[in-house]
């Protein structure tokens, strides 16, 4: 395949040729013409008609390859019939880009021959950069390019942020938002032929006056490509803002491990975008919002959120959606809520978020200063509904101008608590001053703390610990020997699997495998009593549902009774273990993932696991701050720490695991799942009581 040339010559042509140009206003040609004409585009446009010469004062050829300069970027707006024909013509007169709106629909879209498998070869051979088929086309404001069936009615004011949408639709409703989005280019990036996803945010996180993109993303049809876009753009320092389409539908088949029940499609996207320093979010307010915010250059130190608001009953409602979206309220200090009483009306207690509304008197700015020089304080942010043609509306415009000017290098910002109450020109009056108004108080509290988020891990992730390249060198040949003697169901031998892993270093539980009665009551008086006792059949993956697990056995009269009824269940195999007491039980896991590969997952275990579904999922390689953060992200977690006297439980030896899981995982290339379930996390350390793993086919 030949290297596609830069995207440049698609999205900032310096020549555009429109393909099937027509001087009918409805026709599709036309429209796209006038779209391009009139929109300011600087740059040489022609149309291409068999029968025409001029349109509206351009110029027309009747074949691309008569124009007498260089084309850049061809728009084909013809029908799919004559799709191929086109994009061969455009192809041989060395075009560098070209638009495709249509579906390029063809009745058997199943052959690995059908027109749209035909256009990408063509593109491909050519080096050209196509966006589409089926899009809307794109915008360039810097360029004044509206590559696109008609005008939109854009209000650029700086041009600051990049739109990339897979869904058409969703496209065009973002660019008719009337939110002053400031869009700088916006694409439709439709079934992505050849150009997609990837080319489009490299292009974009490149560009010196993009201050964040924004993504709506149906599917990744290059990960590894996609990965390392972002990971670019968060070199570039651009925030990336990435709302997932379809998050509840599909994900990988997981058939055999609890783990892989709980590491999700959504969760997936999630944890991939996190590693990359991307803000995903689940709705396009949302989506919006996280945008708007970092319309503000200004940089968050370290602290919490103020929030100034007029209104008693949503100031409550603020503090209770802060702590849904995880927006940290700062605490403020003695001297802050003492000088908050002193100004406000008698009976009006002092807190975060601030009502500043009394008795008929608004002090907005008056507290929003207190609130912002409290030392504890990262960002100021005002909710207030802006009510569209009340004179009130000056009063709070006019006070959060006050405060922004007032607020220095801290950022600043406002939200309506009632998106539809918000006033568009009292918004506009705002946002042409820098401040983000935000559209309601669950998105903007997901705003800010992404936006807040962001700032803190931008440039500051922490490096993965150096894998010792022996260690993974043996812990693939070993495991490259055990996948060729592995059953075709790719179960290991619970055996073989316990003295695998104990040779590289996991903390199991004492164990002893046994074929005999005899032996398990013997195995048992060695541990020491009392023990668990379990089936060894490699055939069986969850051994509890099976009836091969006995709990408690304090005696050999149990013992052997327990072992009997097992292996009239399971078969003879059976594995004696030492019952440990107290602590807490995790599950530790890892699945591949078909787009993304290996995926880690750690949550609150045990009988838990499927009930509460309390889990965090990390994409390789793992380092010791998204460890911590993993565990400590977890409801459960919480366990970990000192409960009614009863000490600390070990949480640095569950960390520990699950970085050494990690740099295990990242050399266990033919293992397809792995379940340690349950992990018990005691005050002396983490063991891993029992063990699954699935092998990929070889």
């Amino acid at each position: 395949m030949s290297p596609r040339p830069s995207i440049e010559r698609l999205l900032a042509p310096r020549s555009i040729a429109v393909i099937g140009a027509s001087d009918r206003p409805s026709a599709f040609g036309g429209r796209t013409l006038e779209a391009i004409s009139t929109g300011g585009f600087a740059g040489a446009l022609y149309g291409v008609h068999p029968r025409l010469e001029q349109i509206g004062g351009t110029p027309v050829h009747r074949s691309i390859g008569d124009i007498p300069q260089s084309v850049d970027c061809a728009a084909l707006c013809v029908p799919d019939a004559h799709l191929e024909q086109a994009l061969l013509d455009a192809a041989m007169a060395g075009v560098g880009g070209a638009v495709i709106f249509s579906r390029a629909y063809d009745r058997d879209l199943a052959s690995a021959n059908a027109l749209p498998e035909r256009l990408a070869r063509i593109a491909e051979e050519a080096g050209m950069a196509v966006c589409g088929h089926n899009c809307m086309g794109f915008i360039n404001t810097w360029s004044s390019l509206f590559m696109t069936v008609s005008r939109l009615p854009l209000d650029a004011l700086s041009h600051g942020v990049g739109i990339v949408s897979h869904s058409g639709s969703t496209w065009s409703g973002i660019m008719g938002s009337q939110r002053n989005l400031d869009i700088g280019c916006a694409i439709s990036a439709g079934g992505e032929l050849v150009t997609g996803m990837a080319d489009y945010v490299g292009f974009l996180s490149a560009q010196p006056d993009i201050r964040a993109i924004g993504l709506v993303v149906e599917a990744i049809r290059e990960p590894e490509a996609f990965l390392a876009a972002l990971e670019e753009a968060d070199q570039r320092g651009v925030p990336v803002v990435a709302l997932k389409l379809g998050r509840s539908a599909g994900g990988a088949a997981f058939t055999i491990s609890h783990s892989g029940g709980l590491a999700g499609s959504e969760k997936i996207f999630e944890a991939v975008c996190r590693k990359r320093n991307v803000i995903t979010v689940q709705s396009l307010d949302e989506f919006l919002d996280c945008l708007e915010m970092f319309r503000t250059p200004r940089r968050p130190g370290s602290g919490g959120v103020a929030v100034i608001t007029d209104s008693g009953g949503e100031r409550q409602m603020i503090a209770d959606l802060a702590d849904d979206m995880r927006m940290p309220l700062t605490a403020f200090s003695p001297q802050t809520l003492a000088a908050l009483e002193a100004i406000s009306d008698p009976g009006m207690t002092a807190g975060n978020p601030v009502d500043c509304y009394g008795d008929g008197t608004l002090l907005m700015a008056e507290t929003g200063e207190i609130a912002m020089a409290d030392p504890g304080t990262a960002l100021l942010a005002v909710g207030t509904n802006l009510v569209h043609g009340r004179p009130f509306l000056e009063t709070t415009v006019s006070a959060c101008e006050r405060l922004a000017q007032a607020s220095g290098a801290k950022p600043f910002a406002t939200f309506g608590n009632i998106s539809t109450t918000v006033s568009r020109s009292g918004a506009e009056r705002l946002r042409r001053q820098g401040i983000p108004v935000l559209m309601g108080t669950r998105t903007a509290c997901r705003a800010i703390a992404g936006f807040l988020d962001w700032h803190a891990r931008t440039g500051r992730l922490a490096a993965v610990r150096a894998a010792d390249p022996a260690d993974a060198e043996a812990i693939a040949a070993e495991l490259q020997a055990l996948r060729a003697g592995t059953p075709p169901d790719g179960m290991i031998p619970p055996q073989t699997l316990d003295a695998h892993l104990r040779r590289f270093g996991f903390p199991l539980a004492p164990a002893a495998f046994c074929d005999t009665v005899d032996a398990a009551a013997q195995a048992a008086e060695a541990i020491g009593y009392p023990v668990v006792l379990k089936t060894a059949n490699p055939a069986i993956a969850h051994k509890t549902e099976m009836g091969g697990v006995v709990l408690n056995i304090a005696d050999e009269a149990s013992l052997r009774q327990a072992a009997e009824d097992i292996a009239i269940r399971c078969g003879p195999l059976l594995q004696v273990q030492a019952q440990l007491r107290g602590g807490v039980e995790f599950i530790l896991g890892m699945t591949r993932d078909p787009q993304f590969g290996p995926m880690i997952t750690i949550g609150l275990g045990g009988i838990f696991t499927e009930i509460l579904r309390d889990a965090a999922t990390l994409p390789l390689p793992v380092n010791l701050t998204e460890a911590e953060a993993a565990v400590s992200s977890l409801r459960g977690s919480a366990l970990l720490d000192s409960q009614r006297g009863r000490p600390p439980l070990d949480r640095a030896a569950l960390v520990a695991l699950l970085l050494r899981f990690g740099e295990y995982c990242a050399a266990a290339k033919g293992v397809a799942e792995i379940d340690f379930n349950p992990v018990l996390v005691r005050d002396d350390g983490a063991v891993i009581l029992d063990t699954l793993f699935s092998m990929s086919p070889p």
